[in-house]
């Protein structure tokens, strides 16, 4: 008997060894190939099926790579199973905290409201979003409201189409300018490049010489300044610009942040004028919510959420807190990407790298990709106009239609007979204690969020 309990227990350190072994295989190579990842804690789960760090994230990359509303539901039942077994150890409190996070996460974006509050309650949080907001299908139809004097504006047709092939040629999936700056790479925070603006009327007489002048990143840059000019005139004394770029997948979305520098005294940094988003490609993902919460008042009473589309540009007032909503459900297909180009036009210098700087390095090759050349950008349709996008691209939202109180699914009942109109109650989105974590975070590469990085 003690021969075959002696054999029990070396068959059983052989299989906790193994799923080691391709769990840390998977904790190395997932950002680069998150294929293989997802096969290294496939082989960790079958090694040790009770095991909840190997629940945990074959769960947590099965839904980053779930194509399928079958892949989504293995996620969930992986996940399920990493929260009830981490529940029952009280030396795992982190690992449960993640699998609840990550679970409520995933029924809030499903619809599942009511489940999802029960878990962020338990955890400790007292707001989220919405769920009928958090639950939005890419594919699903913003009903159009009046539209009045807003601080969020999009025009279609944004590029003229020589400029925005080049855009998604230097930006396409495997372009260089992702690897060259180790984008995808876990050690890799925020990065983005800066450029100094001429006189606005030279940028102007530049964006109306229709091809004549050179097809180059600044090209690209004042064109943006001057149709983002059409919604706010006040751009039009940015002496600087600043941009940055993301390449996401469909279930990424990103913290809520102010786009801002360090100003002279602490707690009052500087904004950009205005800020912009031009996408280059919508085929996945969800949309951008602006919403009129600032450094100085401290919360959120509306907002505007502003729906992605190929050649489409937001424009948004720089001080405003904003995320972006991941896609909910399955990705429309495992190569499908939200490729967007960000720039921020500021009065005061931002202090970023230059792009000068990387264009005269010799070990990039990235900067040449933005200026023309290489394959062919000519396109032979004449161009249009950009043009204010239909009332339905840019959504404003009620506070009630942004957050929901968590708490109050069973134990608030809404009142009955006040028929006055309620003032707007605000709320802090940027609290600790509100669920607003449907960025990359855990989900991601299952590292939680630096809770102090909220710029950018």
């Amino acid at each position: 008997e003690e021969d075959e309990e002696d054999e029990e227990d070396e068959g059983n350190n052989a299989k906790a060894l193994e799923g080691e072994l391709h769990m840390l295989l998977g904790r190395v190579i997932e950002w680069k190939d998150p294929e293989r990842g997802l096969a290294a804690y496939t082989s960790a789960h079958s090694a040790e099926p009770g095991r909840a760090e190997a629940n945990l994230h074959l769960g947590r990359l099965l839904w980053k790579c779930a194509a399928s509303t079958a892949s989504m539901a293995a996620a969930e039942a992986r996940l399920r199973e990493a929260a009830d077994i981490s529940g029952s150890d009280d030396n795992d409190e982190e690992g449960w905290l993640d699998a609840q996070e990550l679970l409520a996460r995933m029924l809030l974006q499903d619809g599942r409201g009511a489940e999802a509050h029960e878990i962020l309650h338990e955890l400790g949080y007292t707001h989220a979003y919405a769920t009928e907001l958090a639950s939005l299908r890419t594919a699903q139809p913003v009903n159009a409201k009046p539209v009045t004097a807003q601080p969020v504006n999009a025009f279609d047709a944004a590029l003229p189409r020589a400029m925005l092939a080049q855009m998604r040629r230097a930006l396409a999936r495997d372009a260089s300018f992702w690897s060259e700056n180790h984008y995808n790479s876990p050690r890799t925070g925020f990065f983005s490049f800066q450029h100094s603006l001429p006189p606005f009327q030279t940028a102007t007489e530049r964006a109306a010489m229709d091809g004549a002048a050179p097809l180059d990143l600044d090209a690209v840059l004042q064109h943006i300044w001057v149709v983002s000019a059409q919604a706010v005139p006040a751009v039009k004394k940015a002496r600087y610009c600043e941009w940055w770029a993301h390449s996401r997948q469909h279930c990424y979305g990103h913290q809520v942040h102010f786009d801002s520098i360090p100003g002279e005294r602490a707690g009052e940094p500087l904004h950009p004028i205005i800020s912009t988003i031009t996408f280059l490609s919508a085929e996945c993902g969800g949309p951008t919510l602006v919403t009129d919460q600032t450094v100085k008042n401290g919360e959120v009473t509306m907002g505007w959420l502003a729906r992605p589309a190929t050649n489409r540009l937001i424009t948004f007032d720089g001080s405003l807190l904003h995320s972006v909503l991941p896609g909910a459900g399955a990705a429309p297909s495992a190569d499908a990407r939200r490729t967007t180009f960000m720039v921020a036009f500021w009065e005061e210098n931002p202090h970023r790298p230059q792009f000068t700087d990387a264009r005269a390095r010799d070990d990039l090759t990235w900067p040449a990709d933005f200026e023309q050349g290489g394959e062919s950008t000519a396109v032979e349709e004449e161009d249009e106009e950009p043009k204010r996008a239909p009332e339905s691209a840019v959504t404003p939202l009620r506070a009630d239609e942004i957050w929901e109180d968590v708490s109050c699914s069973k134990t608030k009942k809404k009142k009955k007979g006040n028929k006055k109109k309620d003032k707007p109650v605000g709320l802090n989105m940027m609290s600790p204690r509100t669920f607003f974590s449907l960025s990359e975070g855990i989900l991601g590469l299952g590292m939680r969020a630096n809770p102090d990085a909220n710029t950018y």
